[in-house]
């Protein structure tokens, strides 16, 4: 009978940050991909309370305690995608990290700073590469060998989720049938991998 106890991993996607906490993976052909989970996506609520305001570990720690399998999530599409063109040189930010790499600092008046990029964001893919294990060094490398057009995805930052709040970003509506949806789909997943699980041990 699958529990809470290593959640998220045990649902096949991992989560990130300090305050917002975001999905940073979701596993292939996982119990989370087919419910509709994406990297990017912004854990809202948790069995209908706010978590917002809490770090991974204090988000973690409510799931795994919970007595519904698994929690009910909340979630909103955190991705943004970003086309930049070089200025004097420059695409105008810098980045730090080890795997995942975030941006760091944005210069004012760049290409960066105009697109509304802001520090914190979390860097994905760079020119349709996947850099999310990528590291500092790896990604400059990447940055500097381009060309004049950087095409860059990244999952928002508190910075720049803060920026769409205020402008009235987001529907209710949609983030609660996204919760309804994922609770009720991996329930049915795990309903059926224990027939499964139950049919095998017959047939032996």
């Amino acid at each position: 009978m699958r529990t809470n106890k290593d959640w998220p991993e045990s649902f096949g996607f991992v989560i990130g940050g300090r305050a917002p906490v975001v999905i940073l993976s979701v596993k292939a052909n996982s119990v989370a991909q087919k419910a509709g989970l994406q990297p990017g996506d912004q854990i809202l609520e948790l069995n209908g309370e706010n978590v917002q305001g809490l770090n991974k570990e204090e988000i973690t720690l409510l799931a795994r305690r919970s007595r519904r399998v698994p929690p009910a999530l909340a979630v909103i599409s955190r991705i943004r995608n970003f086309q930049l063109r070089r200025k004097r040189g420059t695409f105008g930010f810098t980045v730090w990290g080890k795997g995942p790499v975030y941006i760091n600092q944005v210069d004012r008046g760049g290409p960066a700073h105009s697109s509304g990029i802001k520090p914190g964001d979390l860097i994905l893919q760079i020119n349709s590469v996947h850099v999310r294990h990528s590291n500092r060094e790896q990604i400059d490398q990447i940055i500097e060998s381009c060309g004049p057009v950087l095409s860059i995805v990244l999952i928002a930052g508190s910075h720049s989720i803060g920026s769409v709040e205020k402008s009235g970003g987001g529907s209710s509506t949609s983030r609660y049938r996204y919760a309804r949806d994922f609770y009720y789909q991996v329930s049915y997943q795990c309903k059926k991998e224990r027939k499964l699980e139950s049919s095998d041990h017959t047939k032996l």
